[in-house]
Formats: structure tokens, C-alpha cells, sequence
């Protein structure tokens, strides 16, 4: 062979041949002291992060614990969606990370799943009663805004009704039905209001959440009670089909009836409400509803009619989860309600950080009543300082809508003078 044979290229066969000794002669990277992947021990924030991004589904890999290629490849892609720097590291902070979003959207399908729920129960109830099942029945088709609609006219001479007319148009324009559904509500109380009930009553066919067809009532109700037609206003409130709403419009009507001097009337709603409130569940405070309701009827000339009311609120709160606050609502009603004696014998018994609001009810009771020195001494009751210059805040409001005085807030010191 020639010297320079050797700089010749080796023939295909023969290059086989060499590649196949080497393989064979070298020993596995692992036996030179440098240890492969597969050798080294898993990690626990590997294997975490295996877990997390296996549960979004972004792995689909073996959970082993060790950063290979299909893992650093979930990492980095989780991390370009995240918006964080895709560098494919396992880290404790990259857990940290996965683990809130993993809960957000848990939290998410929970609140969807609980919502599906509350929507098929809603609808199930509106179509349950002939008064109701036109609203879900009849929903109009889907709609679309007309582009060559000329509002114009309204513009020029504006009326209540021309104006709510065209604010009903101009929700078709709303792309996103939720936001849709949202001002479709607000048309709804506006007609309401304005005594246009047939209008309102179409207007909330056009809402695709049960749910808030179910609202849509209660505001029909509640515009119809204050405007004193209460008949047409307890006809409403007898189809509405959540007792916690349907207790709201009840209220209205109560108040309504006690503006107007319908004792007998009168009567019957309080009843009605006293055992509504009993069989709302306990999630929905039912001593709030009847609190509620006792105070508008103390504001409507006639706080007497919610005595009962009241004994009602005070016994559901007594067995509330959340007894202390709810209790505490229940006693500042009670101050509202002419029952002052007993609004402080409560609050007693109560622990003194649940202790504000009745705190704040007697010192604006006593504000009213011109005892505005006891009013004082209330507010001086209140622990924290904020709230405490809030109630002096509300009693110098008090005071100063019955005798006309002038309200002095002294900024620098964050006190009030009467």
C-alpha cells in the first residue's frame, strides 16, 4: 500500500465494520464515571411539575420524576402560554406557578359546574308555571341589531319610553350575551318604572340566564309595588320561584301596603314573609330577608306591623352558621324597629368586634331622637377608627337633615363635629 493510502476514503463496508468495533470495544458512558440520565435519581420538584402539567394536560409522559425530553418540552410550552420565559427549568417557583393556575382552574369548572346547575334548576321552575313559561318557551330567536335603525326621532323630542325603546335596540348590538343579559336587566327595571309592565315583561323573554329572567320578576315586582299597584305587584311576586327573591318583592309590597293604610292587606304579606323566611336555607340568610323587610316597614310609618318579623330574624340567627354577625344584623333592625332595649341586650351577648353595626343603629337612633350627646357616646364605642368616624359621619348626617345644621369634618384629625 502506497504511503498515502491512508488519506484514501474508507469504503462503505469497511466503514460499518469500524463503527460496529468501536461500539463494541467503548463501554457505556456510565462505566467512565459520568452517570446517563436514565441513571440519575428522580426529582421530587420534577416529578411534581409532572404531575401539575399532567393534570392540565400538557404532559402526557410517564410520571418518573426526571427532566427528559417530553417533560422539558411540557415546561416550555406551559411557560410560553403563561407568558414566563421558556427556558424549560424545573424550579420551585415554576410549581408555585402551576399550582395557582391548576386551583384557578378547578375553581373556574366548579363555579361553571355550579352555574349550569343554577340555570337548568331556574329554568325548570319559570317553566314549571304557566305565568312563567312563556319566558323561556317564546325566547325570540337570536337576534341582530338593524344597522339603518334611525333613532333620530327620539333624539330630537326624548321621552322616557322612546328612550328605554331604543336602549332595548341598541342591546341587540351586544356581542357578549352576558353583558347582553346584564342590560337587558336594567331595561327591564326601566320599563318597569316607567309603567310600561307589558314592555318589561317581553324585554326579559329576550334573557337567555334563567337566572336572571327570575331577577327580571322581582324588579317588575318591586317597580309595580312602588308605584302602588300593588295588586299587579303581589300577582308578579306569587310567580317568582326562589323564596329569597320572591321575599325581596314581598317586602316591597309590605311597604307599599303600609304607605297606603292596608292594615288587613298589610297583614297577610308580613305572614306570607314570616314563613317564606323560614324555608330559605341558611346559605341565603333568611334573618337577613326578615331583618330587611322590618326595617322597610319601620321606614314606611309602621314598625310595629314587623315585630314579628323580627322575632322571626332573631331566631334564625341564633342558629346561623354565621350567628354573631347575623345576629348583629338582627339587632341593629331591631334599634330601626323601636326596639332599642332589646337591640342592646343582644348585642351583649354578642363578642365586641360583631358588636359594630348596633353600636352605629343606637347612635344614629339616638341622633334622630335629638340626643345627640348619646350619640357620642356610642360612637366613642367603637373601637377602630375608621368606624368609629364613620358613625360620627352618619350621626352628623342625621342631624343634619332634621335640624338643618351644618356637617364640620375636621380631615386633620379625622373627627367630626355636630
Amino acid at each position: 500500500m502506497p504511503a498515502a493510502a491512508w488519506l484514501l476514503p474508507t469504503p462503505p463496508d469497511a466503514a460499518d465494520e469500524v463503527a460496529a468495533v468501536i461500539r463494541v470495544a467503548l463501554p457505556p458512558l456510565g462505566d467512565f464515571g459520568m452517570p446517563t440520565r436514565d441513571a440519575l435519581p428522580p426529582s421530587q420538584v420534577v416529578r411534581r411539575l409532572q404531575e401539575l402539567l399532567q393534570g392540565l394536560g400538557q404532559y402526557n409522559g410517564e410520571v418518573h420524576g426526571r427532566l427528559d425530553d417530553d417533560t422539558g418540552n411540557a415546561i416550555r410550552t406551559y411557560q410560553r402560554r403563561a407568558g414566563l420565559e421558556d427556558d424549560g427549568r424545573a424550579t420551585e417557583e415554576l410549581i408555585v406557578h402551576v399550582e395557582f393556575t391548576s386551583k384557578a382552574i378547578e375553581l373556574g369548572a366548579r363555579l361553571d359546574a355550579a352555574r349550569t346547575e343554577q340555570m337548568r334548576t331556574a329554568e325548570q321552575a319559570l317553566l314549571a308555571q304557566p305565568e312563567t313559561r312563556r319566558l323561556i318557551a317564546d325566547r325570540p330567536a337570536e337576534e341582530a341589531a338593524d344597522i339603518t335603525r334611525d333613532a333620530s326621532a327620539c333624539f330630537v323630542a326624548p321621552t322616557q319610553a322612546c328612550l328605554l325603546r331604543e336602549a332595548s335596540e341598541s342591546a341587540k348590538a351586544v356581542f357578549d350575551v352576558r353583558f347582553r343579559d346584564w342590560v337587558l336587566g336594567e331595561i327591564v327595571t326601566g320599563l318597569a318604572r316607567s309603567g310600561l309592565a307589558d314592555e318589561a315583561f317581553d324585554t326579559a323573554a329576550r334573557i337567555t340566564d334563567p337566572r336572571l329572567i327570575v331577577v327580571a320578576l322581582r324588579d317588575i315586582s318591586i317597580a309595580r309595588a312602588d308605584l302602588g299597584q300593588i295588586d299587579q305587584a303581589a300577582a308578579v311576586a306569587a310567580v317568582i320561584p326562589e323564596a329569597a327573591i320572591r321575599a325581596k318583592s314581598l317586602t316591597a309590597i309590605a311597604a307599599a301596603q303600609a304607605r297606603g293604610g292596608l292594615p288587613a292587606a298589610l297583614a297577610r304579606t308580613v305572614a306570607d314573609l314570616e314563613s317564606l323566611v323560614r324555608g330559605v336555607p341558611a346559605d341565603r340568610a333568611g334573618s337577613a330577608l326578615a331583618a330587611e323587610a322590618a326595617v322597610a316597614l319601620a321606614r314606611a310609618g309602621m314598625p310595629e306591623s314587623g315585630w314579628g318579623l323580627l322575632d322571626v330574624a332573631k331566631a334564625l340567627a341564633s342558629n346561623a352558621p354565621d350567628r354573631d354577625n347575623e345576629l348583629a344584623a338582627v339587632a341593629a333592625a331591631m334599634v330601626a324597629a323601636g326596639r332599642a332595649a332589646e337591640a342592646r341586650a343582644v348585642m351583649a351577648d354578642l363578642p365586641s368586634a360583631a358588636q359594630r353595626p348596633v353600636i352605629a343603629a343606637l347612635a344614629t337612633a339616638a341622633a334622630a331622637a335629638g340626643d345627640t350627646r348619646a350619640a357620642r357616646e356610642y360612637a366613642a364605642q367603637v373601637a377602630e377608627r375608621r368606624y368609629r368616624v364613620a358613625t360620627l359621619v352618619d350621626v352628623a348626617l342625621v342631624v343634619a337633615a332634621k335640624d338643618g345644621l351644618y356637617v364640620v369634618r375636621t380631615f386633620e384629625t379625622g373627627g367630626v363635629r355636630i
